[in-house]
């Protein structure tokens, strides 16, 4: 009977191996973490196993659970799987843990080349999310010209990443080239460099770089349909978002009308989306964003960790800010406005024009003809202020724009609009949108 019993063991030991290899080569990653985990019970030292549990948990996305195993396990010290840790602190927004540990372990000097760049790639990554662009940029630089790239595709990897670097340094007008002629050879970077020519104002061409990542990304092998989606859906976002500031609303709401948010469970996707439709003020067959109320309840179904609010870059984070701002105004909700703009200054303190949200009797009641703030003693106050020397300050332009805009008083907000941009005021993408819109009213065309 032992020999018998033995046997058996073993046969079972070689199915689950067996079983193993086929789920990760398939990528069914939940049922790798549990033919791991029964591997493991058998032999709990087996480190080859112990890491392909972990790399499985990681692309299921369960990156907590990941650091909560390498954490209380007793197969691999705290100098092995290096990568792998660093990664999934990156991932729940653990930033500056995620950096000490990369510093830590290249500074010991023991990796091997391939680990090493491994760490660079995350590290210029986490840079990139703390909008520390330029040492995101030396970097990338650093792997371009240092030893052969070392895995298949990761001349790629650093050139779409440094697109997305140029097109933040040139968001924050920090000093970058114009782009010159680059051959696109995947979808990612022709979305990167769409952006990149938007932040140039260059919107056509822009659209035409999105269209192409469209075509490229839907002509991808070996992705299900859903997969194709995830890839589509930045694309069109984007695409969006150049129509609006063309002044196409309609092309813009056609886009975002054809995704289903409702069935959307990816959060980062839905809170883009709901963002960009309330900047249209437009509404989405699934959405009716009329009522401020009924568009906080909308922003607050899309649940946020905090993984997926490091997701977003300070660009991002800053608009995102203002438009809950916004609803919050509109919604009457004064004491959340005043400690929302205490939050928002604390992380952008040069965005002092949601000051002006502290105006909310004047924006709420239009019709509203007496009193400190009534539009008519707020449009003389900001246009007072305007005149007195602060033609530079962008908030309070568009805000003296709007009230003009109010009351009808077109040619007046032309004649602000001028004034800004002749003030040094660059042409940002918003206020040329604005420019299209006032100028199509007066019947002239804008720059």
């Amino acid at each position: 009977m032992p020999p018998k019993k033995a046997s058996q063991k073993g046969s079972s030991l070689q199915e689950l191996l067996s079983n193993l290899t086929m789920l990760v080569e398939n990528e069914e990653h939940e049922s790798v973490v549990a033919v791991a985990d029964k591997l493991l019970a058998q032999n709990p030292s087996d480190k080859k196993t112990f890491k392909t549990k972990i790399i499985a948990l990681i692309k299921a996305d369960k990156y907590s659970t990941a650091l909560s195993e390498l954490a209380k396990n007793t197969v691999v010290t705290n100098d092995e799987l290096t990568l792998e840790r660093a990664y999934c602190l990156y991932r729940v927004g653990k930033l500056e843990d995620a950096n000490g540990l990369i510093d830590q372990a290249l500074s010991s000097q023991q990796l091997g080349a391939a680990d090493s760049r491994g760490l660079k790639h995350l590290k210029a990554q986490i840079a990139y999310r703390q909008d520390k662009f330029a040492d995101a940029k030396a970097i990338y630089d650093d792997l371009a010209s240092g030893l052969q790239y070392m895995v298949d595709g990761e001349d790629h990897d650093v050139l779409v990443n440094s697109l997305a670097i140029q097109t933040q340094q040139r968001w924050w007008n920090q000093n970058v080239q114009p782009t010159g002629n680059v051959q696109v050879v995947s979808h990612e970077q022709a979305y990167n460099l769409a952006t990149l020519k938007l932040s140039e104002n260059k919107y056509n061409e822009a659209l035409a770089l999105l269209a192409q990542a469209k075509q490229m990304a839907q002509s991808l092998e070996g992705l299900s349909e859903s997969e194709i989606q995830d890839e589509l859906s930045p694309i069109l976002i984007q695409a969006a978002y150049v129509h609006a500031l063309l002044g196409e609303i309609k092309e813009a709401s056609e886009i975002l009308s054809g995704f289903n948010i409702l069935s959307d469970t990816d959060p980062l996707t839905k809170d883009l989306l709901i963002n960009n439709i309330l900047a249209l003020h437009d509404n989405h067959p699934a959405y009716n964003l009329s009522n401020p109320h009924v568009t906080l309840r909308h922003l607050d179904s899309v649940v946020q960790t905090v993984s997926s609010k490091s997701s977003y870059i300070k660009f991002q984070r800053k608009i995102i800010s203002e438009n809950r701002l916004s609803v919050e105004y509109l919604a009457g909700k004064e004491i959340a406005v005043k400690k929302g703009i205490k939050r928002h200054l604390e992380e952008f303190p040069e965005d002092e024009g949601v000051r002006l949200l502290t105006f909310r009797p004047a924006i709420l009641d239009p019709f509203s003809t007496g009193g400190k703030y009534s539009n008519k003693n707020v449009l003389k106050r900001a246009l007072k202020r305007f005149s007195s020397g602060e033609k530079t300050n962008v908030a309070l332009g568009v805000a003296i724009i709007q009230l003009l805009m109010e009351k009808k008083k077109v040619d007046h907000a032309a004649e602000i609009l001028e004034q800004m941009f002749k003030s040094g005021v660059p042409r940002y993408a918003g206020l040329v949108a604005v420019e299209r819109e006032i100028f199509g009213l007066q019947g002239r065309k804008s720059i």
